[in-house]
């Protein structure tokens, strides 16, 4: 299971960084359906943390985690209300950084797992 959840927050930023190009180039419908999948994969990520423990994810990792869901409904949002620009400057600006900093929350929880 901790291999899938780094694979997958890996390929969730790679996801993130893609959508981001793609609104860039102009091809803002084409990424509805990734960001789609973007959002279920953060959400399986976080379906898989809750079977760990209950020691295990610290109040700091919950906090990076509620960033992300915060900046993943603005960016929903932004995507409803189909303004590319809030779209595209909440990826930049917000969400991606803070995926960012969870990503590395997220690497120093599950270090112990990974090693043993």
């Amino acid at each position: 299971m901790i291999k899938k959840v780094l694979e997958l927050k890996d390929t969730g930023l790679e996801g993130l960084e893609h959508v981001k190009r793609q609104i860039s180039e102009g091809k803002f419908d084409e990424t509805i359906p990734l960001f789609a999948d973007l959002v279920q994969a953060f959400a399986t990520i976080e379906q898989s943390l809750a079977n760990l423990p209950d020691k295990t994810i610290s109040t700091e990792m919950n906090k990076a985690a509620e960033n992300v869901r915060a900046g993943l409904d603005h960016v929903a949002t932004a995507f409803e209300n189909r303004d590319r620009d809030k779209v595209f400057a909440v990826l930049q600006f917000s969400l991606v950084p803070k995926y960012k900093q969870w990503m590395e929350k997220l690497d120093k929880t599950l270090q112990p797992y990974i090693l043993s």
